[in-house]
């Protein structure tokens, strides 16, 4: 009786000891943070609540350390919640997390969060901003997104393009703007950028310089009263890639037969080490080939992504795309009435940048 009560409690030990080691392992990870879900927050009288996004962050709240600074002094923060959610990306086994943080009462200003990991000494600090006022919308000409998690109703992280136009049409006053600033997030550095107020469409238009380098930084609206709207979310500013249209196969085409351009920049690359997702996703942008007319433009889109149709039609370099010239039947690109020939000229729009045109005629 005594050697079967030792081997169960051998057999116990044991269970105990692969236990423990599993959740060691599973615990002392070093954790990656992602980004806050919004950089710019607005005061608030009471204590509250601020999130982030993580992968592999330990859910063992007790393992946690965690202050805030404003630069003078030590502020005391609580993680209050680590959530896995139900997102992931494809060959990547860690699942999306959403990390709670009680913090106080907070004024006006600049804060660090930092995060400590008892357990590994794994240490990181991050800032978000506590501003008067905010907005959370601009309009983009290009769509390419690298938001995380459920996007209703948050808003969203795009890149912000050199070179290119962008709009704000809701959440702000428009009289009264003296500036729109670009603060850098290391430095908070500002750089003016050009804008107009559009009064008809009731908006306000800034173009990110062509000279901007290419990082993260906070988008403020200033007005003549000195004060400043922050957008909510810090944003991405990546540089300008023209693409150039060198040659084109023929000038004179009939249905059924095959376009073929080359030259360089057909399809937008994305510099991933920007991105707080560098190595867990790739930023899609899309490509048109563009026919244009007396009349109008006709546009034929080839998605960024490499399970599109169309996505081998631009090659691995982008310096040639084959397109084929639908028939007749299937077409709608057609000058005349009587939809006998396309007559104008072609060419490459990559993430809102346009390629020098070159002429083509289509017979049908």
């Amino acid at each position: 009786m005594k050697k079967n009560q030792l081997i169960y409690t051998f057999i116990a030990l044991v269970l105990l000891v692969t236990s423990c080691s599993d959740d060691d392992q599973d615990t002392s990870k070093e954790f990656r943070f992602l980004e806050f879900t919004h950089d710019v927050v607005l005061p608030s009288l009471s204590s509250r609540e601020i999130t982030f996004h993580a992968i592999d962050f330990d859910t063992n709240i007790n393992n946690w350390e965690l202050s805030l600074s404003d630069g003078t002094k030590e502020i005391p923060a609580t993680l209050t919640k680590v959530e896995k959610t139900r997102f992931g990306w494809t060959g990547v086994t860690s699942r999306l997390q959403l990390i709670y943080v009680e913090i106080p009462a907070l004024g006006i200003g600049d804060y660090t969060l930092t995060i400590k990991n008892n357990r590994t000494d794994q240490l990181y600090s991050d800032i978000f901003l506590i501003r008067s006022e905010r907005f959370t919308s601009i309009t983009s000409p290009v769509i390419a997104s690298y938001s995380l998690g459920d996007t209703s109703g948050v808003v969203q992280d795009h890149l912000y393009f050199q070179n290119l136009q962008y709009a704000v049409d809701e959440g702000i006053v428009l009289n009264g703007i003296q500036r729109v600033l670009l603060e850098t997030k290391e430095t908070l550095n500002t750089t003016t950028l050009t804008h107009e107020v559009i009064e008809g469409n009731k908006e306000l238009r800034f173009t990110i310089p062509l000279d901007t380098a290419v990082g993260s930084y906070y988008l403020a609206i200033e007005y003549n009263n000195g004060l400043r709207t922050y957008f909510a979310k810090d944003i991405t500013v990546v540089e300008q890639q023209l693409p150039v249209l060198e040659s084109v196969n023929k000038e004179n085409f009939v249905e059924g037969d095959t376009l073929q351009l080359k030259g360089k920049n057909f399809r937008y690359r994305v510099d991933g080490t920007l991105l707080p997702t560098n190595g867990l996703n790739t930023v899609a942008v899309d490509t048109e080939l563009v026919f244009r007319d007396r009349n109008r433009d006709f546009r034929y889109t080839f998605l960024g992504f490499k399970e599109a149709e169309n996505f081998e039609d631009i090659n691995a370099q982008g310096t040639e795309l084959i397109f084929k010239i639908p028939n007749k039947v299937d077409s709608f690109m057609f000058t005349d009435d009587d939809e006998t020939y396309f007559e104008g000229e072609v060419f490459v729009r990559s993430a809102g940048y346009e390629s020098e045109p070159l002429p083509i005629r289509i017979e049908y």
